[in-house]
């Protein structure tokens, strides 16, 4: 079922988050059935990494009958999914291959994909970009999916070779966005850093000496393995802060500095949105330094706003070596506005936010004032009088004067009031007034 493509409103903003073949998100099984491979071929936006199995690889002597499967999640509007180029393909399997017969499932939804006609229609004056295999504009942009592409061309009896590529996966997403525009007018624009010294680690330095985080002269890191707190919580190393800014960068020592080791997958926060990035790309194509270098960037964000940011260690449970995750600082710029009240703009969820916030905080001070009226003990009479009890009152009567009140004893029934009084026929008595009755008057015989 396919619908609109989404259309960002005043305060949203459409962004691509683009998955590539070495995201942490991204899965090949089984890996023997999987080779990586690093192009000398770049695509025009700089894509050189893919994933390629084939029926040979999945079926060989040693390892038969799993079907390669290669998934990843995605929280998207919409999803476009492609293969490899096709000169990095003649150049991985210059012996010559088909392209085989794919499955995608999103959840249990599944199609098939015709890649045969795909690479058929690539124009002749790109043979270096990525092919496009499978695009939907049907997905649902509050649910997260898993995308599962198989191989299902079995081993082949005249030993054909088909062949299966996953390149990368563009997912475009429908997210916040501040609405105001740089520089503000009357804005005065300064950079601030927290260096590594003054962010809040997980497990914190009050661990004692059980906490895996050290600290250099410019950086502090930690081996990106589990820890155990009380001996009951498993957790990865992390830190956190809270800066504000329009501008946030997250800098890192730079990999040179760690020669017996490796940077771990990490996964990054901004105020609770949260992603992996592809540190795979990251170290591709980084350059050599001895100073820290940016690991992820975060911008058009609203520069009034406190923003909290996090980074914490994830790992495989198939991963070997020694990894690491470190930081040096957190750079942020700031705004500030002098000469005028900048207004504060709310997007419309956050205008609905703020007024279920008031209503709740309305109808909990009711509440309050209700328990607090119903506890307070009742009013005294000032003559000492004590009201007659509503159970031997009729139900119907009306409310006597505090002159015509009786006074209660024990054993004595008190008679209704004057005024309630009625002949058979239904007239009234004309009763003579009475004086009012104090606590040691005798009640009158009836």
């Amino acid at each position: 079922m396919h619908r609109s493509k989404p259309e960002p409103r005043e305060f949203e903003r459409l962004e691509n988050v683009v998955i590539q073949d070495t995201n942490f998100v991204t899965t090949f099984t089984p890996s023997y059935a999987w080779q990586k491979n690093v192009s000398t071929i770049a695509s025009s936006d700089g894509i050189r990494t893919f994933h390629l199995t084939s029926n040979r690889l999945a079926y060989n002597s040693h390892n038969a009958g799993a079907m390669p499967v290669t998934q990843f999640t995605a929280q998207c509007d919409d999803l476009t999914v492609y293969g490899a180029s096709p000169a990095q393909l003649r150049a991985a399997l210059p012996e010559g291959f088909r392209h085989g017969h794919l499955q995608i499932c999103r959840n249990r939804n599944c199609e098939y994909i015709d890649v045969h006609q795909a690479y058929l229609h690539v124009p002749e004056h790109l043979p270096n970009e990525p092919v496009l295999l499978y695009g939907t504009d049907g997905m649902s942009p509050g649910v997260s999916e898993t995308i599962r592409i198989k191989l299902l061309d079995p081993p082949s009896p005249v030993d054909h070779l088909w062949a299966m590529s996953f390149s990368h996966a563009v997912c475009s997403q429908v997210v916040p966005k501040w609405p105001g525009t740089h520089p503000i007018p009357d804005g005065r624009y300064s950079t601030h850093v927290t260096q590594f010294d003054r962010l809040t680690y997980e497990p914190s330095y009050s661990f004692g000496a059980h906490t895996p985080w050290t600290r250099k002269d410019l950086y502090s890191s930690a081996p990106a393995t589990p820890f155990w707190f009380s001996g009951k919580f498993r957790g990865m190393p992390s830190w956190s802060t809270t800066v504000q800014g329009h501008e946030i960068q997250i800098r890192v020592p730079s990999p040179a500095l760690f020669l017996e080791s490796r940077y771990a997958n990490m996964l990054c926060c901004l105020d609770g949105r949260c992603h992996y990035p592809d540190i795979e790309q990251w170290l591709l194509n980084g350059t050599d330094t001895n100073s820290d270098v940016v690991l992820v960037h975060y911008k058009d964000l609203n520069p009034f706003k406190d923003h909290r940011v996090s980074m914490t260690a994830v790992r495989r449970d198939d991963e070997v070596g020694e990894k690491i995750i470190a930081v040096s600082r957190v750079v942020y710029e700031q705004v500030v506005v002098t000469g005028r009240n900048w207004p504060i703009h709310y997007p419309d969820g956050g205008i609905r936010a703020l007024t279920l916030v008031a209503l709740a905080i309305m109808g909990c001070f009711t509440l309050v004032l209700i328990i607090k009226a119903r506890r307070q003990p009742p009013k005294r009479d000032p003559l000492g009088r004590q009201p007659l009890p509503q159970s031997i009152l009729p139900s119907a009567a009306p409310v006597a004067s505090p002159v015509d009140t009786l006074i209660t004893y024990p054993g004595y029934f008190a008679p209704p009031p004057y005024g309630a009084c009625t002949t058979p026929s239904g007239n009234r008595t004309n009763h003579r007034p009475h004086p009012p009755m104090t606590g040691a008057a005798t009640p009158p015989p009836y």
